[in-house]
């Protein structure tokens, strides 16, 4: 009917122009956190009928999305998984892959003392008093259940244990398979097993709530238009943050705004602000972690600091600034102080083997291309980059026996800072529920991954991130089926 048609022709027009066009027209900036539909809305309107339901409905394909999926299916509800790219992935494939997760089995043969306590301290600590204590204890303590999981599924980890950029602690756990592929394999694979709907190409426009507060649905858009899904459970959001969205940046974060973006091109944010429209406060939306990334203008990765304890980072006067150790927030705020706002990474020919095989092809492709440097001495190298060569060599043999950086060539990148991640969004609870301003679960309404902006704090420790993802989507999805 004519009711009907112009309800859904206006959630159509958010849903055609995306949500970096349409804040501008529709959204107006409440304070730091807090996106509002200048109209008032409250969530899309009720649809006379349902196109298709299920118990659970989960919007992402990344890990987070398909650890939900997974979870909620073997606790025995029926799923339907929204992904509106064209494949699952996500964030998750184009990560570094680490796990976090306390694991004696693995660290005690190595010599390194670790526990969930001190794991906890470091996420609280990491993040500045900006996260959820509570959270960060379900955190530290569920990821190493997590990654037996995992493991159950078919997921394979190399035995040793790693120390990575970003993380004072090495307890990060290295698939075999390169970066975030064996995550998506393994999960989607168990996914299939267990009859979850994929319905990719599927974007995610709105959620439905009822009379009663609680969320019931969410509406999507595909080829053939708008359709809505029913949950008689409830939803899982974890869809990602926002750091593919100049203009929420701008507005939130405007300081990174500028900074090119390690995230698929789907890190829009349109369901954080989806749930902030029926209530859901948002977190830490002025929050943005940056890490080295690839040359400007080039998607390929050329990092050297992969593993912090085997490189060194010097400035353009060849002159080590920076504890390459911390936490990726000192590391960044160190290299956005330098004039140039930009740095070198030196390492040595042993790192450079260590790395997976897909690094390796990058670093070579770009060396062949002159963007990145080798040489047989210090000084060659100092030269090939136009640093003073007495500082680069006083710089290096400072800590080469530290750090491990001795047999020559010597390797030298280029060190541009790129946002790797968001750190705000909705808030939940240690079961990976959505809480409102009081505290309270929404109801029907869970979120997982980046999404989520109560977990990391002002930082996100190297190896924190699928950890995260895998952790509160398996716990959402376990809690929900139980609705």
């Amino acid at each position: 009917n004519l009711t009907t048609a112009m309800k859904r022709r206006s959630v159509v027009l958010l849903a055609g122009v995306g949500l970096s066009a349409a804040i501008g027209s529709f959204y107006w900036l409440k304070d730091k956190n807090s996106l509002v539909r200048q109209n008032g809305y409250k969530g899309s309107a009720l649809p006379d009928a349902w196109d298709s339901s299920a118990d659970v409905i989960v919007v992402g394909g990344g890990a987070a999305g398909l650890s939900a999926a997974l979870s909620a299916a073997e606790s025995g509800a029926s799923v339907i998984l929204v992904e509106q790219n064209d494949a699952l992935g996500g964030d998750t494939l184009i990560s570094g892959g680490y796990f976090n997760a306390v694991d004696p089995s693995r660290q005690a043969p190595m010599g390194i003392k670790d526990s969930v306590q001190l794991f906890k301290k470091q996420i609280i600590e990491s993040g500045g008093g900006k996260n959820s204590p509570q959270v960060a204890e379900v955190f530290a303590s569920e990821a190493s259940v997590s990654l037996a999981w995992l493991e159950r599924h078919g997921m394979r980890f190399l035995p040793d244990i790693f120390n990575v950029f970003g993380s004072p602690s090495p307890r990060a756990h290295k698939p075999v398979l390169p970066r975030g592929e064996g995550y998506i394999r393994t999960l989607s694979s168990a996914c299939l097993k267990r009859k979850v709907d994929i319905q990719l190409r599927s974007r995610a426009t709105g959620l439905f709530r009822n009379d009663q507060g609680r969320i019931i649905g969410i509406e999507i858009i595909q080829k053939e238009g708008l359709k809505s899904l029913r949950a008689s459970k409830g939803v899982i959001l974890a869809s990602g943050g926002y750091g593919a969205n100049k203009e929420v940046l701008e507005r939130f974060a405007p300081r990174f705004a500028t900074l090119p973006c390690d995230s698929q091109s789907g890190a829009t944010g349109e369901m954080i602000h989806a749930a902030a429209e029926i209530g859901a406060p948002l977190q830490n939306m002025d929050l943005v972690e940056c890490t080295p990334g690839s040359l400007p203008g080039s998607d390929l990765m050329v990092r050297l600091d992969i593993r912090p304890n085997r490189m060194i980072m010097v400035d353009l006067e060849g002159k080590r600034f920076v504890d390459e150790s911390g936490y990726r927030s000192k590391i960044a705020e160190a290299i956005l102080s330098l004039p140039e706002q930009h740095c070198w990474s030196i390492s040595d020919s042993d790192t450079v083997s260590s790395f997976d095989v897909t690094i390796q092809k990058n670093l070579y492709r770009n060396l062949f291309a002159g963007h990145i440097f080798r040489a047989d001495t210090l000084e060659k190298l100092a030269q090939q980059i136009q640093v003073p060569p007495a500082s680069l060599r006083s710089s290096v043999l400072s800590v080469s026996q530290s750090r491990h950086i001795n047999p020559p060539p010597f390797w030298a990148a280029p060190v541009y800072l790129r946002i790797h991640t968001t750190l705000g969004g909705l808030v939940i609870n240690g079961k990976a529920e959505c809480v409102d301003s009081n505290g309270v679960p929404i109801p029907g309404l869970w979120a997982a991954g980046e999404t989520v902006g109560n977990v990391q704090g002002a930082n996100r420790l190297g190896g924190n991130g699928i950890n995260n993802a895998v952790t509160f989507g398996r716990l959402a999805g376990a809690g929900v089926a139980k609705m």
